[in-house]
């Protein structure tokens, strides 16, 4: 099963890790047959609008929403996890995840998160 991950967290993690939109998303490009077409399962970070994610979204099926800000017009087929907390960045609800969880944060993932919120807050001190 593959999980995509799509947002503007994801993005800016991108742009820290150096990797490319490609290596995050895989592209459908139509050339299955209606037999072989399974719907993709995403998972929303840092938005939770259709008008925000990428074409095609009501072809996936959202299977969880990781967001910092107001509701906005996804819906879902059945219940989802959806964590939804007035904190300043979708990164300190992922640190959360990991904590409840009791997972380890891999150096590279901790460094992402991290860098992310650093271009945030810097971002924040000049505008």
């Amino acid at each position: 099963m593959a999980i995509y991950r799509i947002g503007k967290i994801i993005s800016m993690m991108r742009d820290a890790l150096g990797i490319t939109q490609e290596e995050l998303v895989e592209i459908y490009d139509g050339s299955e047959t209606e037999d072989e077409k399974e719907r993709k399962k995403v998972i929303l970070v840092d938005h939770n609008s259709y008008d925000q994610s990428v074409d095609g979204l009501d072809e996936a099926d959202i299977i969880e929403i990781i967001d910092h800000h107001n509701i906005g017009t996804v819906g879902t087929k059945t219940p989802i996890n959806f964590r939804n907390m007035p904190v300043g960045s979708s990164c300190s609800i992922v640190y959360m995840l990991y904590k409840e969880n009791h997972i380890e944060i891999p150096k590279n993932i901790a460094g992402a998160l991290l860098s992310t919120m650093v271009r945030i807050h810097r971002a924040s001190l000049w505008s």
